[in-house]
């Protein structure tokens, strides 16, 4: 079980890094900045999400 949680925290934690890449890369751009917005949102779920796996 321990295995498990482990792998969905490195999981959560890669999610999040792929957002936030995605994010600044759609803030830079005129016609997706409002995408960067939602996407920054994502980031902080999954960090959030990776924490809670990390705690229990």
């Amino acid at each position: 079980m321990k295995e498990k949680k482990q792998v969905s925290h490195y999981c959560y934690l890669f999610a999040a890094f792929c957002f936030f890449i995605s994010a600044v890369i759609n803030l830079f751009q005129n016609d997706t900045q409002y995408l960067s917005v939602i996407q920054f949102f994502l980031v902080a779920v999954f960090f959030v999400l990776s924490k809670r796996m990390d705690e229990n």
